[in-house]
């Protein structure tokens, strides 16, 4: 009983599944802001909201402080869903936010997109599915528990019985 419980403890160590990486890329011209805008962003899964602050950002324009995804927002004030990218810049003039608006549902799936509204804005997202371990170990652990309960099962004795 103890190996058959030593065993059981080995599969469970079973490796976990692969994560994909998501990319965002997005570009767009502010003249309040300084002119262009573009920064990269890795996260581990999609996002849906959240404030991102510059240091997690690659290839950020300089004037950048922090960016922000919201999923869930109403394109400008208007009824239609989007979805929307805040930056906010700093210059020395203060501080400015800029607002582009996506299709709804573009942060949770690959591809690119135009800015939804007159100002010219685009975000490529793009996903990578890093390989998972090999799942060895756990293809072992579950090789030696079947040849266990075979052999348990072929020792047991069997008596029968006549009623």
């Amino acid at each position: 009983m103890g190996n058959l419980l030593i065993a059981g403890l080995i599969a469970t160590l079973a490796p976990a599944s692969a994560h994909a990486a998501v990319t965002y890329s997005f570009k767009t011209f502010e003249p309040f802001a300084g002119g262009d805008i573009s920064f990269t962003y890795e996260a581990p899964t999609f996002v849906t909201d959240g404030w991102v602050d510059r240091s997690l950002l690659k290839d950020a324009t300089a004037s950048i402080a922090r960016i922000r995804f919201l999923s869930s927002c109403p394109n400008g004030g208007g009824a239609s869903a989007c979805d929307e990218v805040n930056v906010v810049t700093e210059s020395g003039f203060g501080s400015t936010i800029t607002h582009r608006y996506f299709a709804d549902g573009a942060f949770a799936a690959a591809g690119s997109y135009k800015g939804s509204s007159s100002t010219p804005a685009s975000l490529t997202v793009s996903a990578a599915v890093a390989p998972g371990a090999v799942p060895e170990p756990a293809t072992w652990a579950m090789m030696i528990l079947g040849f266990g309960a075979i052999g348990y099962a072929m020792r047991r004795k069997t008596v029968l019985r006549f009623v």
